[in-house]
């Protein structure tokens, strides 16, 4: 049964992501953060995963501003296209949850 052994892999990468999750929570309580915003983080990255997937999915004018001397327009017209742009959204997003989390941390220490 070639059905069976994809969901078998499905469920190995959902065990995976559950034990990782398990880590990343186990390491931001050691970190500090209190208990009642780590699972708050542990979900951000699954979110933002999330939206690059729809990011990834969509076309690459979703926006359709006016004309091409409005800001967006402008900054549309000389954007990167299809994939490059996307990962740079994730590589940049994913550096600004990082440095938020670390600027949060270090706020939760002063305290």
């Amino acid at each position: 049964m070639a059905g069976g052994g994809v969901h078998l892999r499905l469920l190995d990468v959902v065990e995976c992501v559950a034990e990782c999750e398990v880590g990343v929570a186990t390491a931001l309580h050691l970190a500090g953060f209190p208990d009642d915003e780590v699972l708050v983080v542990v979900a951000i990255p699954d979110s933002f995963a999330l939206g690059f997937g729809l990011d990834l999915a969509s076309p690459d004018e979703t926006w359709q501003p006016q004309g091409p001397t409005e800001t967006l327009g402008r900054l549309l017209a000389n954007a990167q296209r299809g994939p490059a742009r996307s990962d740079r959204a994730f590589e940049e997003g994913l550096q600004l949850l990082l440095d938020s989390l670390r600027l949060r941390l270090a706020r939760l220490r002063d305290d």
